[in-house]
């Protein structure tokens, strides 16, 4: 009699499953994180260029790391200190103990009291503040906060914002 239903069995490929066969329901695997990757920058790095005109360098930052991060992230370059370029030529050098591009945003923020130091005049036109934004496509700078701007060794101007155009090559304070 057993015979018979084994052949049954095996005729119609079913097979009797051992309680120690079943499987468990699959564990959720975790979501992956997001890649990160940090270097060290040994020597200034460009790290925008006018890809509209001449591709000439507009942004060049030292002293810091390099993020490449993806997900809600941003990637930019952190550093100590940048470079802006106007027609391809130094205009204005920026030290700050945060200096962060986010290739993103397209937007370049320094942080913690900010030193701005305008390249394209003989008249040594220096300020400092407290946060310092500049968007390329825009090339203007703005400064906020506890400013002091020094016009040489002759005039020296404190106020709440300084912005400086890099294009008219000029630095204004406001109060």
């Amino acid at each position: 009699m057993r015979l018979p239903l084994v052949c049954c069995f095996l005729l119609l490929g079913c097979t009797v499953k051992h309680p120690s066969s079943t499987r468990a329901s699959p564990t959720p695997q975790p979501s992956p994180t997001p890649l990160s990757l940090a270097g060290e920058l040994k020597k200034p790095v460009s790290v925008l260029f006018d890809k509209v005109g001449t591709g000439r360098r507009l942004l060049e930052v030292e002293g810091g790391t390099v993020e490449l991060q993806t997900g809600s992230r941003p990637v930019g370059i952190r550093g100590t200190r940048a470079t802006l370029y106007q027609d391809g030529k130094p205009a204005l050098v920026v030290s700050a103990p945060s200096v962060f591009y986010d290739s993103k945003k397209k937007v370049l923020r320094a942080e913690g009291g900010v030193e701005g130091h305008v390249l394209s005049r003989a008249d040594q036109r220096r300020f400092q503040c407290d946060t310092l934004t500049w968007q390329p496509s825009a090339r203007a700078v703005r400064g906020e906060g506890h400013v002091l701007a020094q016009y040489g060794a002759l005039a020296q101007v404190s106020g709440s914002r300084v912005d400086a155009d890099l294009q008219l090559n000029t630095l204004e304070v406001l109060p």
